[in-house]
């Protein structure tokens, strides 16, 4: 799945890919999920869909605290703007939290992040300027392996900076650069220490047009351009124990890595029919190589058709098919290493992952209701997966083919202006072209909630329910199944000023977040008391 903040493309050195974390969830405005292959329009890595992220700007000055019982958290906030700039800085940190049956966790960290923006029009350009600085540090991995194996990111640095424009000619563009790095520490007490410091200077360049040609006929097309520079992977290792020189071991596996990736698109867009039709081409070229080895170069043609045929008085059908590609990382193919899970050893033999996916949704928007489903069928080809060698080491290989299918339902009601309902729930099942599982495949599951206001009060509370899920994929294990609940008590207490209390996992459930084999039991029981001021 692609990650962007602000049509900026996040790529992470993280075993278990990007993350847009190190901005504080206060910071920002929303967080919206394109399901399915998207790579027409957002390139390779949008395989699985999309998350995009918008920052959030002030208006003012806004103001928020709070503390969570769990590992003692503590969050600040302070934000402040006015007409065309905005600034919010946010700490929060957090010790050791505990499962429910009080076993550690160690999840400690601390960070900083904030979000300075400005924006100016011009006669016939709008100008959109973005800076994100993050700093983390101490932060801790929760696996099975602690505390025989205890995983810590002791920095974890972020820089970036996105420049926009727009014109009211149908068309915009965008520049963006992010550099990082990141410290990752393995102690394995009695055996070895290492720490692997990673770094890289990623930027971009975007431009997308519009033409429309009448009302009910346009196309959207655009052109992108997504590189790396420096990235780097340097290892330092010491062994201890019967036999152990005691020296410092240095090695370089991922040596001033780059990546260059362009990308061409066109979509063209019809009304007709009763219908809106949509389709869409991509052409996508990538290079990537590793210092002191040859470079490895991909391209692939992707496209997606579409349709949604309002018919009768509230009924909608949308009927959609995608190809996507997906092209290995720098990682996945060249870095050898210690990280959190244990040894990993690079594959530069591996192919890029295909895939084909179709779905169709019935919708019903009625007065106060919401009701929607979706069928969807992917098949996936040469599909990367994590395997392990011996022991505590671990590579990539691409599978022959796979297929993933399921059914995805939603929906919500207002019955009142001070009252909402929402539910969803899906259920997916994926098998190799042997007919084992595949992983990263979630268990059955299902969401109920809602909130009410009456005078100064608000409640929001929401269930989950996750069933057990026993036929793990690779690298996983089963799980059993789980219920959670959530609870938010509000009170406004002045004039722009909102006292919260709020508590998670409610019914202290022991449960694993996934089926990954290291994944730890969940935090137990947590509470948390905020207070916020919002003009």
């Amino acid at each position: 799945m692609t990650h962007l903040v602000s049509g900026a493309r996040i790529s992470s050195e993280r075993r278990a890919g990007a993350s847009t974390s190190f901005i504080d969830p206060l910071l920002m405005k929303s967080v919206d999920v394109l399901r399915g292959p998207s790579t027409t329009q957002h390139g390779s890595g949008a395989l699985g869909g999309v998350l995009r992220s918008s920052p959030r700007s002030f208006d003012g000055w806004s103001m928020d605290l709070g503390y969570a019982s769990s590992g003692d958290g503590a969050h600040q906030l302070v934000g402040i703007g006015g007409e065309g700039w905005s600034l919010g800085i946010a700490h929060r940190s957090a010790g050791d939290a505990e499962t429910a049956t009080g076993d550690p966790l160690n999840s400690a960290y601390d960070q900083y992040s904030a979000i300075a923006r400005g924006a100016w029009q011009g006669s016939r350009l709008s100008y959109d300027l973005l800076f994100v600085p993050s700093y983390g540090q101490d932060i801790g991995k929760s696996n099975t392996d602690f505390p025989d194996r205890i995983t810590t990111y002791p920095r974890e640095r972020h820089g970036l900076l996105r420049f926009a424009v727009a014109s009211d000619r149908d068309w915009k563009g965008q520049i963006f650069f992010h550099a990082q790095d990141l410290v990752t520490n393995v102690y394995e007490p009695g055996v070895a220490w290492s720490s692997v410091d990673n770094e890289s200077i990623d930027f971009g360049l975007r431009w997308d047009g519009t033409h429309r040609v009448s009302d009910t006929f346009g196309f959207v097309y655009g052109v992108e351009s997504y590189n790396r520079r420096g990235v780097t992977a340097e290892e330092s290792r010491q062994d201890f124990g019967l036999g152990a020189t005691g020296q410092v071991e240095r090695t370089l596996t991922l040596d001033d890595g780059r990546q260059d990736e362009l990308g061409v698109y066109a979509v063209l867009e019809i009304e007709g029919l009763g219908a809106r039709w949509e389709a869409g081409t991509r052409y996508s070229w990538i290079q990537q190589e590793n210092a002191g080895g040859a470079a490895e170069e991909h391209d692939a043609w992707s496209g997606n058709v579409g349709v949604a045929w309002p018919f009768a008085k509230r009924w909608e059908l949308r009927g959609a098919a995608s190809s996507g590609v997906r092209f290995p990382g720098l990682t996945e193919l060249f870095f050898s290493g210690t990280t959190g899970r244990g040894e990993t050893v690079g594959n530069p033999a591996l192919e890029s992952e295909r895939a084909l996916n179709t779905e169709a949704t019935l919708r019903w928007l009625g007065r106060g209701l919401f009701v929607g489903g979706t069928l969807f069928h992917n098949r996936i080809d040469d599909y990367i997966e994590r395997i392990e060698l011996k022991g505590n080491q671990r590579s990539f290989v691409n599978l022959t083919s796979g297929t993933i299918r399921g059914v995805e339902v939603e929906g919500a009601f207002h019955p009142a202006e001070s009252w909402n309902l929402f539910w969803s729930g899906a259920s997916l099942r994926g098998r190799s072209s042997g007919g084992e599982p595949l992983s990263d495949v979630p268990p059955v599951s299902l969401a109920l909630g809602g909130g009410c206001r009456v005078g100064r009060w608000s409640i929001e509370s929401s269930w989950t329910w996750r069933d057990a899920k026993s036929d793990p994929g690779n690298d996983e294990k089963p799980i059993p199944s789980a219920h959670l609940w959530d609870v938010a008590v509000m009170r406004s207490i002045a004039a722009s000023w909102t006292l919260a209390v709020a508590a998670t996992n409610l019914l202290d459930e022991e449960y694993f977040r996934s089926a990954d084999r290291k994944a730890p039991f969940a935090r137990g029981r947590s509470f948390t008391l905020g207070v916020s001021f919002r003009p």
